[in-house]
């Protein structure tokens, strides 16, 4: 199989792994356009702790141990390779897209600037300790979460969490979303359940 050229495009968590995976059974080669792994989970607590960012961001030159790993962004895939920005042509016997997905700032990068993605969570960490009350619109993982890492390391901040459901996690077990809540309160974070936010100025930034 070593013979076989494998093209990975995108390296997310299903990327990476699957580069390590294969790297030594197979030619392979990942492209992803920004230099390093964005471990996303940890930037929730990286908003309250940046002394943890650096921590977070993984030189991809240091990922693999055999595959190859090309800092570039795909063009065009077709079914026997891809195209780069600049227009060169890697030529593929398999062909994996794992381009992963989207999430509003800064619990990952925009783009493939990580540079820009560091001074937006700089940017974002003071004004989380200037504030005095932090709002957080969205009791799913992410929100719930933040709430919970925002009352316990600026436990001078007034938190509050708004959800459009009657409860948390309503789609899981009732015990979870009881125990959940009880938890945040006791923490200080104020939940307002079943209720919309409007005239909200940004739904993918935090502002103040």
């Amino acid at each position: 199989m070593l013979d076989k050229k494998l093209v990975i495009v995108g390296g997310g968590y299903v990327g990476i792994e699957l580069a390590k995976a294969l790297e030594y059974i197979m030619n392979v080669t990942l492209i992803e356009p920004r230099e390093a792994f964005v471990h996303a989970p940890a930037m929730i607590r990286a908003l309250v702790e940046p002394s943890i960012l650096e921590n977070a961001l993984m030189p991809y030159d240091k990922l693999l141990s055999r595959g190859l790993i090309i800092e570039d962004r795909v063009t065009s895939i077709d079914d026997t390779g891809v195209t780069l920005s600049g227009g060169d042509r890697l030529d593929a016997d398999y062909i994996v897209v794992a381009t992963g997905s989207s999430n509003g700032a800064v619990f990952k990068p925009k783009g493939s600037d990580i540079e820009a993605f560091r001074a937006a969570h700089r940017e974002i960490h003071e004004k989380l300790q200037a504030a005095n009350t932090v709002a957080i619109v969205g009791a799913g993982a992410v929100g719930t979460e933040l709430a919970g890492e925002v009352a316990y390391a600026m436990p001078d901040k007034k938190v509050i969490l708004i959800s459009s459901q009657a409860s948390l996690f309503p789609d899981l077990p009732p015990k979870l979303g009881v125990l959940l809540a009880k938890k945040l309160r006791s923490s200080g974070v104020t939940l307002i359940l079943n209720a919309r936010a409007e005239n909200l100025q940004s739904l993918v930034r935090p502002y103040a």
